[in-house]
């Protein structure tokens, strides 16, 4: 684990933003009504809410487990468990959930131990060079199985939540997609010069040069995690309606609940 005050505060960062958004999340559920009691329990007592609290309920024990108690491998189980939770909300709740829930756990698994493995890198090549040269390499193969995985369920995703390969143009939800996919595309160039250019040189200048490529990918890492949050909260492309399916009166609903939906 990245030691010290830097995996604390990232995980306090994540925590306290799981909270806001909960908050945000039942104030705009209550159109301005307040925030009674009885509100709020009835809405955490529905599936959407009660996952909802769940996920922000095991983020704060992450926190608690690695900056009070500096227990590393009960927090590493419990952010764990934060992610394959955060599976289960928003559009692969609603559509094919499946196939897109587990999908999208890996997704987000794959993604947090691949951006991990960067920050140890960063870590590693400010304070221990020697380590660096070796982490750089074991960092590098599990980076790539993590980019294979979170091509593959980003796929599966994008295929059950777009219509026709058209909304990748058409709609919002296509163009934010697509935005991600290049910054995917960016990060495997980042990978691949990392992996061919950079690794043979470590003991030379390349530690120094690896470093550099490594906080830009996390850069680029970064902008696309936040693409990815704008995603989460775009509705997906409706359904197209047919004949046998859609009467005179007959309106077409949306294809999946957006974050601020209950759903039982």
């Amino acid at each position: 684990l990245v030691p010290g005050k830097f995996i604390v505060s990232a995980i306090a960062i994540g925590a306290v933003l799981l909270v806001a958004h909960l908050i945000a999340w039942l104030g705009h559920l209550s159109a301005g009504r307040g925030l009674s009691g009885g509100f709020v329990g009835s809405v955490l007592g529905t599936m959407v809410g009660r996952v909802e609290l769940l996920r922000t309920i095991l983020a704060l024990l992450t926190l608690w487990a690695v900056g009070l108690t500096r227990r590393d491998k009960p927090a590493l189980v419990l952010g764990a468990a934060c992610l394959v939770v955060s599976g289960a909300i928003g559009h692969p709740a609603a559509i094919d959930p499946y196939w897109t829930i587990p999908a999208k756990m890996l997704h987000l698994l794959a993604g947090s131990i691949w951006i991990g493995g960067l920050g140890w890198l960063v870590w590693l090549s400010r304070c221990d060079e020697a380590a660096c040269r070796i982490e750089a390499r074991r960092v590098s193969s599990v980076a790539l199985v993590a980019v294979i995985v979170i091509a593959l369920s980003g796929l599966l995703q994008t295929f059950f939540f777009l219509n026709t390969p058209g909304d990748l143009i058409a709609s919002t939800y296509g163009r934010l997609v697509i935005a991600k996919m290049t910054g995917l595309a960016i990060l495997i160039g980042f990978g691949a010069y990392n992996r061919y250019a950079l690794l043979p040189r470590l003991d030379t200048d390349g530690a120094r040069h690896l470093s550099r490529s490594v906080k830009m990918e996390i850069a680029v890492l970064a902008t696309i995690i936040l693409i990815g949050g704008f995603l989460a909260y775009e509705p997906t492309p409706p359904r197209p309606t047919t004949a046998s399916t859609a009467g005179p009166m007959s309106t077409v609903a949306p294809t999946s609940p957006g974050p601020t939906e209950v759903r039982e």
